[in-house]
């Protein structure tokens, strides 16, 4: 959805936004993380505008590559 740079110390990084989509549920809170099989997504806002789903807003927890050895693809 989006991406935006922060800094923090001496190092830029980018936080990435999505959206995602489920099926309707009630128990899903601002602040549960996603996990899929490449990336850990922690939820920001739920949309449940919408009967038939569930949006919601999330942000790619940030790893930094310098000490994790793998890149963010």
């Amino acid at each position: 959805m989006s991406n935006r740079k922060i800094r923090e110390g001496a190092q830029d990084q980018i936080v990435d936004t999505y959206l995602i989509t489920l099926r309707p549920r009630d128990d899903v809170q601002k602040g549960w993380r996603v996990v899929t099989k490449h990336l850990i997504f922690t939820v920001r806002s739920p949309d449940r505008s919408k009967r038939d789903r569930l949006v919601l807003t999330g942000e790619a927890d940030i790893v930094d590559d310098r000490t994790s050895g793998k890149s963010r693809a």
